[in-house]
């Protein structure tokens, strides 16, 4: 397999291709991010790996926010059977296609998945004990009856990304796979490639929540949700412009050495219910 001229030295070790996706948050007038990175076996002296990173804006930093809870979800018992496709059905360069949550999971399922995450998430705040590890435990096996036709949601991992737990901002040299090259970047989640399936393409569903259990309630009132459905992307052409609006990608740009970040489509439903 060909992966282009992508390239992106980080957390000792190489990424080949990269999606990124942004979404707001009342805690930074400036977007967070999302990155999924490729690492092929070849850098790994194992097998294949997919990496989740979070970026934040420098004045963000989620270690010291005991404030807050932060969670990561990270379907990824399902993305194996996700796709991006045409309204006619028709699946379109798996490398390159890009599109919404509403394309991979369906519009129902999208809006109801969110809403469930957010209802969970506050009912756990109210109780006065929100851990991420509570969320799966819900979640796993009560999917919106919108979203079965995946089946069962297989295997969450939840992460902490907030507090002192969390983990800690990368030290970066020359690449930095976020949408701001001052942006912090914080290694998340590594999954291996397990056995022979789909692996390079699949579209990894992930839910962000934040939740106040301090003095940041005056802030954020009730939990925010975000849900991003992410992918790998090859290479596009240099500059080339991905539609804006209605959940598609950021700019690409070519702003790391030897690398063109194509972005990945995304759709940043974040739910803020008072």
């Amino acid at each position: 397999m060909s992966y282009g001229a992508a390239k992106c030295e980080i957390d000792n070790t190489t990424l080949t291709e990269i999606g990124v996706a942004n979404f707001s948050s009342s805690l930074s007038p400036d977007p967070l991010t999302w990155t999924i990175g490729y690492v092929p076996d070849a850098f790994t002296k194992s097998t294949d790996q997919r990496r989740y990173y979070l970026g934040t804006p420098q004045g963000l930093n989620l270690n010291t926010r005991a404030d807050i809870t932060g969670c990561a979800l990270f379907f990824t018992g399902i993305e194996a059977g996700l796709s991006f496709v045409e309204p006619n059905g028709t699946i379109l360069d798996l490398g390159t296609i890009s599109g919404t949550c509403a394309d991979a999971l369906g519009d129902a399922c999208e809006s109801d998945l969110t809403n469930q995450v957010h209802n969970l998430a506050a009912n756990l705040t109210a109780s006065g004990n929100l851990q991420c590890s509570d969320m799966v435990q819900a979640l796993q096996f009560s999917p919106p009856e919108s979203c079965t036709k995946a089946g069962t949601w297989g295997n969450i991992t939840a992460k902490t990304i907030t507090g002192s737990d969390s983990p800690s901002a990368l030290q970066l040299d020359g690449c930095n796979p976020t949408i701001n090259s001052t942006y912090d970047v914080r290694s998340i989640a590594t999954f291996p490639k397990i056995g022979n399936r789909a692996y390079l393409n699949n579209i990894t569903p992930i839910v962000t929540v934040f939740s106040a259990t301090g003095d940041a309630k005056d802030v954020m009132m009730s939990p925010e949700v975000h849900l991003n459905c992410m992918k790998p992307m090859e290479d596009e052409p240099p500059n080339q412009l991905v539609p804006q609006g209605s959940g598609k990608a950021l700019v690409a740009r070519n702003s790391w050495p030897s690398m063109l970040a194509a972005l990945v489509g995304f759709l940043a439903t974040a739910v803020f219910l008072g």
